[in-house]
């Protein structure tokens, strides 16, 4: 679960030092991600199953497209979260202010990925696909960029050293850009310590 007390109720109380994991000693995958969901009817038994998930997640967090590869440096996984619309008021501003700066291609993609990714909590939109929809998938501020293939990541090439500045104008651009065209403030997966403003 990426939603616990530790970035909700209690954020900024808690510093964990120390965790341990419950695990069962028959599996019980939860194959419901796209990449998962047709593997339990390939695999004939437990430990087949089980290889076929760990080589198929691999492969997703190596190929270069959904998260880097070893062409970049570390990065902390998905930077721009989910955006999560929690009433049908605010829903139908931001499909207006969409087709207003983007058009009728925009707003009909952004209706059905908020249908199909709707949940209890309200209707989600994938923050790549609100990047996309703004053209700004190759933006770069010195030494970090957004990974064109999948630019809710933040990544940095080889040949450069990361810098907080870099990184805050990076931000500042991608979320102004976002909300200015869809009326959508963009979320934050990561926790920004230290910084000197919030976002």
């Amino acid at each position: 679960l990426r939603k616990s007390i530790f970035n909700t109720t209690d954020r900024n109380r808690y510093i964990i030092v120390n965790v341990k994991f419950k695990l069962s000693i028959k599996p019980k995958p939860i194959l419901t991600r796209n990449e998962l969901s047709q593997l339990k009817s390939t695999s004939i038994s437990d430990e087949a199953l089980l290889l076929e998930i760990s080589n198929t997640v691999a492969n997703y967090r190596t190929n270069g497209k959904n998260l880097p590869n070893k062409e970049h440096q570390g990065c902390v996984g998905t930077f721009f979260k989910t955006a999560i619309i929690s009433s049908r008021r605010e829903f139908f501003k931001i499909a207006f202010k969409t087709w207003r700066k983007l058009g009728i291609k925009a707003v009909v993609t952004l209706v059905l990925f908020c249908l199909k990714y709707r949940s209890s909590e309200g209707m989600r939109i994938p923050s790549k696909r609100l990047i996309q929809f703004c053209r700004i998938s190759s933006t770069r501020f010195g030494t970090v960029s957004l990974m064109e293939s999948n630019p809710a990541v933040v990544v940095s090439d080889l040949t450069s050293s990361p810098n907080s500045a870099d990184l805050q104008d990076l931000i500042r651009y991608v979320k102004g850009e976002v909300y200015k065209n869809t009326g959508v403030d963009l979320p934050i997966e990561p926790e920004l310590v230290a910084f000197k403003e919030g976002f």
